[in-house]
């Protein structure tokens, strides 16, 4: 089976950001919409279409897929969510490397919008979380349609640490 995905529109008014491009030079530099303190994105939204197609939000959901499959809704990620997390820390303390993450990170989120992910982050979406906690769950199997839907929740503190 190849997997393919959807994101499923959710009811409720969507996030203005256009793109994930607008957004970020929005919190950059205030520009475009108002940013307010919380930004909270749903199916249907173009930043979550950009996030979905990032490469640790696809290894979450084979994830949650091959339980599916395997299990259905007795699966453990059906009954518990699946906590992960995208670091995007760079080297690990005493690597020689690791003076140099700053600017490395810098260069990283500008030059990737201009780009649009052929310089610095290949994800749109990780030029403006960085560092992000979060979890999924199997919410429903239909093996009569082979399908599987999951949820997703994404949650960090957008500054220049992006910590978790």
């Amino acid at each position: 089976m190849v997997e393919t995905f959807e994101i499923i529109d959710e009811v409720g008014p969507y996030n203005d950001w256009e793109t994930s491009r607008a957004l970020f030079l929005g919190w950059l530099w205030g520009g475009g919409y108002p940013l307010s303190p919380v930004q909270k994105f749903k199916g249907g939204d173009a930043f979550t279409k950009v996030l979905a197609g990032d490469k640790t939000i696809g290894n979450a959901r084979a994830v949650l897929l091959a339980q599916a499959l395997e299990s259905g809704m007795e699966a453990t990620f059906a009954k518990e969510p699946y906590e992960f997390t995208y670091d995007d820390s760079g080297p690990a303390p005493g690597c020689p490397w690791r003076k140099f993450h700053t600017p490395r990170g810098i260069y990283n989120d500008f030059s990737s919008v201009p780009t649009n992910g052929k310089l610095g982050h290949v994800n749109m979406a990780d030029a403006y979380l960085g560092s992000y906690s979060a979890k999924a769950q199997i919410g429903s199997v239909d093996k009569e349609k082979d399908a599987v839907r999951n949820q997703f929740s994404v949650k960090n503190l957008s500054d220049w640490n992006s910590p978790r």
